[in-house]
């Protein structure tokens, strides 16, 4: 049944694939055909804005039949050259496109044109003069629109440090855009998280309210600034990185740097117990001071030896101990000689 089951996976996320793929194609057709035919450019011009969702799908589905293929030992069924002939279909699809759209003569925006010679008339007119009392008014020039780059979607790899610039730009571009519906915000995010690290989502349907749970999911597992300025004092040592770490905007940066590495130095249980009585989002210098003070406290009164002198000391006292148990053994041995004598006289 597991093998039936396994077997028909793989089916579905195939046939999702190549369903994607398909309908990749079929917009790189029309653009194909738009170079020359009016009507497929205008085919075009609607089905292009399907495209970056069709390629979050054919990602997501791709990845899910490698890991069905994973678990089967079917490796070899895996083709490598799919993704990439397919993401050169999107990329000389978008180029097509592009450039089958006309120029603007001006810049953003409508311009209105003015009939300057309707003016100048009336100006004359109501003077009384000639044209020549009446300087031409300055006719702007028409300025060329300058054609930005796209702005490619960002993508996070799991490491804290670079999570808060990934979270600023997705959510301006995607997350917070209410032009794009929540079903190609999912798939946008899951394109734009690496493999290893799409497990904090991994278990979420494609629905309108997956995109919702998966982004407050990913902000509640990857949004701490403790951690995040803890990983950056860790690499503080051996390569400064101040900038970021200012832009936390730490209350108290000094006391929190000397905290973390004044922690560094207690054993691992000592560290576990001072995190478990902290209540602060950043700690001071202070609070490892206190906790050492406090431990050492206790540990005087549950009457552990600290170790030292005293160990030495206690080691003496047993020495001593098992040197006067030898002398009064030889004591008690001499009174015993005199008793054969005393029967003999008798």
């Amino acid at each position: 049944m597991a093998g039936d089951h396994d077997a028909r996976a793989k089916e579905r996320a195939t046939l999702r694939r190549d369903q994607a793929i398909a309908r990749i194609h079929q917009i790189h057709t029309l653009a194909t055909s738009s170079t020359t035919d009016e009507a497929s450019r205008a085919q075009l011009a609607v089905a292009i804005v399907d495209m970056d969702s069709l390629w979050a799908n054919f990602v997501v589905e791709n990845n899910n039949l490698l890991d069905i293929l994973t678990e089967l030992d079917l490796l070899g069924e895996f083709s490598v050259n799919v993704e990439t002939e397919t993401r050169a279909l999107v990329v000389e699809a978008k180029v097509l496109y592009k450039a089958s759209q006309p120029t603007p003569a001006f810049g953003v925006g409508t311009v209105q044109q003015v009939s300057y010679e309707g003016i100048i008339d009336q100006a004359s007119s109501s003077a009384g003069g000639s044209s020549k009392d009446c300087p031409a008014p300055y006719a702007p020039m028409a300025v060329a629109p300058m054609r930005l780059p796209e702005i490619p979607l960002p993508t996070f790899d799991g490491e804290c440090q670079n999570w808060p610039a990934f979270r600023d730009m997705f959510g301006n571009m995607v997350a917070n855009n209410d032009k794009i519906t929540n079903v190609a915000k999912f798939y946008n995010l899951v394109g734009c998280l690496h493999d290893d690290h799409q497990k904090v989502i991994k278990g979420f349907s494609i629905s309108n309210e997956s995109f919702t749970l998966a982004w407050d999911a990913l902000i509640e597992h990857y949004d701490k600034p403790r951690k995040l300025a803890s990983s950056i004092i860790d690499k503080l040592i051996a390569a400064p990185n101040i900038t970021i770490l200012e832009s936390l905007r730490i209350p108290d940066l000094a006391p929190f740097l000397l905290f973390s590495l004044a922690a560094r130095c207690l054993p691992t249980i000592s560290r576990r117990l001072c995190e478990a009585e902290n209540n602060e989002e950043y700690p001071s210098i202070h609070s490892v001071i206190k906790f050492v003070k406090t431990r050492i406290q206790v540990l005087e009164n549950a009457g552990v030896p600290p170790a030292g002198s005293s160990s030495k000391s206690a080691n003496l006292k047993k020495t001593g101990f098992r040197r006067e148990s030898k002398t009064t053994l030889v004591s008690t041995s001499k009174p015993a000689t005199p008793k054969p004598s005393s029967t003999k006289s008798s």
